[in-house]
């Protein structure tokens, strides 16, 4: 909220990833609610980027390459976001969150390039694994090529096994995922990986709640 005012100084940047079947549309009121907290003292100031995933997108490139989400990202967005605004353009200063397939997207951001993020929030995170995503034949068909070593490349749960040792003692990691969410069990799977992992963060379970983000945020 103080950006045009207080011209010298240089803000982290949370770069936001929404669910399967987001839009723009839902950015008005985010972006209300999180102003708040900023001036209510309850989260620092922060220039917040998001980021359109597609639909099912998943925050990876697409096998056939037609659909670059990741790279366009890393590669793009984020340097034209650091040259463009006063952005603190360094790891300390940028983290990754997600809601639903933006929180599997957090974690395999996260984990796959700890160089540049300091902080995964992974919220209700949709964190399938290649058995759990023939379910939807479709996707795995498009997205992955029905390759499983294209899959583990961006699978969140190799990437975490991969990657602890350069995450480990580095990132902040957190997962927040509501008691009456159908993905409520995986994301406490998840949770027991990371602990086996010797990765320290923080799981909070929001009861009552199920698979939307306003009362995770509330």
């Amino acid at each position: 909220p103080d950006y045009e005012t207080n011209a010298e100084a240089r803000y982290p940047v949370m770069y936001w990833l929404h669910g399967r079947g987001g839009a723009q549309t839902g950015i008005p009121a985010f972006v209300a609610r999180l102003t708040r907290a900023i001036e209510e003292g309850k989260t620092p100031p922060m220039i917040v980027v998001f980021v359109n995933g597609l639909p099912t997108g998943s925050y990876v490139d697409s096998y056939d390459g037609k659909q670059p989400v990741e790279s366009v990202t890393i590669k793009d967005l984020i340097p034209h976001i650091d040259s463009t605004y006063r952005t603190i353009a360094s790891r300390e200063g940028r983290m990754v969150e997600g809601f639903s397939m933006g929180g599997s997207g957090a974690a395999k951001w996260g984990f796959k390039h700890s160089d540049l993020f300091c902080g995964i929030s992974i919220f209700a995170g949709a964190l399938h694994t290649f058995d759990s995503m023939g379910q939807r034949g479709d996707i795995l068909e498009r997205l992955y090529g029905n390759d499983l070593v294209y899959f583990a490349a961006n699978d969140p749960w190799a990437l975490a096994e991969k990657n602890a040792d350069a995450v480990r003692g580095k990132s902040a990691i957190r997962i927040v995922v509501g008691g009456n969410d159908g993905l409520h069990d995986v994301n406490a799977k998840y949770h027991e990986m990371l602990a086996s992992l010797n990765l320290d963060h923080e799981f909070y379970v929001v009861e009552g709640a199920a698979h939307s983000h306003g009362p995770l945020y509330d």
